[in-house]
């Protein structure tokens, strides 16, 4: 067994290694945002089997160290000290005319996604990016990731180019699109969700290489993974347009002839009894995916015992029926009270069962 030494730091200095250090190991890997080098340092690290994963490696130890975890801005206001490291775990966002500050940058390090204006794209010599560059046009007018437009954005709309950096949502039938075209309003999105009362005036408003999706009247959008239950259609109608995952639950089966229209962007959770029912609907979905047996999700924390996995699909697991009781007495579990009216176990029971099983097994 190679004996190796791990380094994992978002700075280090190795101007003062010393040769017995390398020589005691067989492997030696440094992971760091900066190495701080000296001659010396890079003569010995050359005669000894050291690998160094880095973004930056220098002999100026005076570096001023920023970290940001979540949401980071370069702008012209924002000027960095001097020989300044920036390490983004999330957002880094550039504002326009922000290239001098940016150069100013010893090195910018991103763990997920940059925006910049499409001017300052070529420009990012100094910027490792991990993840993904998303530039938006100069001079636009920035909308969340993915807009929703319902009829209040037509009363601040101003003559100017907009930007989504995913999706822009026009389904409500107040939206005066005709108002927007003539205050000269413009988009600029990979992809748009238009009604097909408004696609005729909207279409024109939007960049030749937008894709434009037209869905029916009345359709309802839902941004995240939703479930198709009987409080969903209340709600939101027969219509839907799901931006995610879909999941059907137990009550589906009796839903999916009600919908009239329903595409799913993401993957269609599927129980395998309801594969007729699906396959039968109008649903559209990217991908669809047969469950069997229970689907456990959004859950932090589960708990796995003898009652879930001989509960039948859709049934309680906290609770076992009288057979369950019986199989339970076969292989020696001690159940607790059974309700002679319901022929179930009562929770208290149900919890003593397992902490019986599990003495069994330590004594085991």
């Amino acid at each position: 067994m190679p004996n190796k030494l791990l380094i994992k730091a978002n700075f280090c200095d190795l101007r003062n290694v010393k040769e017995e250090t390398l020589a005691a190991y067989d492997v030696i890997e440094v992971r760091a945002n900066v190495v701080v080098l000296n001659d010396r340092a890079k003569e010995l690290i050359a005669r000894y089997p050291v690998t160094l994963k880095c973004d930056l490696a220098t002999d100026n130890p005076n570096i001023a160290l920023r970290s940001v975890n979540g949401v980071a801005e370069v702008t012209p206001c924002d000027v960095p000290e001097a020989d300044t490291v920036l390490t983004v775990n999330g957002e880094l966002k550039i504002a326009s005319g922000s290239a001098e500050v940016l150069a100013r940058y010893l090195q910018i390090t991103v763990n997920g996604q940059v925006y910049c204006p499409r001017s300052l794209s070529g420009k990012l010599g100094n910027v490792a990016v991990n993840g993904q560059i998303i530039t938006w046009p100069d001079g636009a007018v920035q909308l969340k990731n993915t807009a929703v437009l319902d009829s209040t954005f037509a009363l601040r709309a101003k003559p100017a180019l907009y930007w989504a950096a995913r999706c822009v949502v026009m389904l409500d039938p107040a939206l005066d699109v005709a108002a927007l075209a003539k205050q000269g309003v413009r988009f600029d999105t990979p992809r748009a969700i238009l009604a097909q009362s408004l696609a005729t005036q909207a279409a024109p408003l939007f960049e030749d290489d937008t894709d434009l999706e037209i869905v029916p009247d009345g359709t309802a959008y839902l941004k995240d993974d939703a479930e198709l239950t009987a409080a969903l259609i209340r709600r939101k109608g027969n219509k839907l347009y799901v931006d995610g995952r879909l999941t059907l639950t137990a009550e589906s089966a009796a839903l999916l002839p009600q919908l009239e229209y329903c595409k799913v962007t993401g993957t269609a959770l599927v129980p395998a009894a309801q594969e007729k029912a699906f396959s039968a609907s109008c649903v559209q979905a990217e991908k669809v995916q047969t469950v069997r047996g229970r689907l456990l999700q959004g859950q932090g924390r589960v708990q796995v015992d003898y009652w879930m996995l001989e509960a039948p699909d859709g049934a309680d697991p906290g609770t076992g029926t009288g057979t369950d009781c019986r199989k339970a007495d076969a292989v020696g579990m001690r159940h607790g009270t059974v309700h002679r009216r319901t022929k179930r176990c009562c929770a208290a029971g149900s919890q003593r069962c397992g902490r019986y099983l599990r003495r069994q097994r330590q004594a085991h």
